[in-house]
């Protein structure tokens, strides 16, 4: 990933952290202004972070790998007491994309956004698409635990992209200096089988 493209999708993790602070905010999912089925976005309902009380048994249970499949039993270990539900994760991830696309509908056909309503409507049509991926998936969600670099981990967030059977994991946070980065075990539920998992993290200050 180019410097730019690393910078440009730390700027949106992060105005998207501070300025959508609660569940009624317009969540936008989609950067690129078109979709497609190979190439989707994660959202935030299927991405865990490991508790930091079970995260040593993440890492014993990965050992030297950087990501590996994990069974509902292997959750339950590092995951007590919490449950997981594919259908309520996709709902969510329908509801964000059909919320966003409501919202951008609304703006371009307000007469004051005139000049803008090309973009808008473009935004509008990629969460419709994704949220018609989102219904047609109907195999069971799979979940990976995957090793990811971190700098500042309470003020940043993760972006997930499915590319194939490639898993992007990116995250971002805002920070006064630049530690090195430290490994924090989260795990996605993917629809695909993962085959890679690439990973990269940013600093702002």
């Amino acid at each position: 990933m180019s410097p730019y493209r690393k910078i440009c999708r730390l700027f949106i993790l992060l105005i998207t952290a501070i300025a959508i602070p609660n569940a009624h905010a317009q969540t936008q999912i989609i950067y690129e202004n078109h979709f497609d089925n190979a190439d989707v976005p994660i959202y935030k309902s299927r991405i865990f972070t490991v508790p930091e009380k079970t995260r040593a048994g993440a890492f014993a249970i990965m050992g030297d790998k950087p990501f590996q499949f994990v069974d509902s039993d292997t959750l339950g270990q590092i995951f007590p007491g919490q449950e997981f539900d594919d259908h309520r994760m996709l709902n969510d991830q329908f509801e964000a994309a059909t919320n966003y696309e409501k919202y951008r509908e609304s703006s371009a056909a307000d007469p004051f956004f005139a000049n803008q309503r090309v973009w808008m409507e473009n935004e509008a049509e990629v969460h419709r698409k994704l949220a018609e991926y989102t219904q047609g998936i109907h195999d069971k969600l799979k979940p990976y635990l995957i090793k990811v670099p971190v700098y500042f981990e309470g003020t940043g967030a993760f972006d997930v992209r499915l590319k194939g059977n490639v898993l992007y994991v990116f995250h971002g946070s805002l920070g006064h200096n630049t530690p090195n980065t430290h490994l924090v075990p989260i795990v996605v539920f993917s629809e695909r089988s993962v085959t890679k998992v690439k990973v990269d993290a940013a600093l702002a200050e």
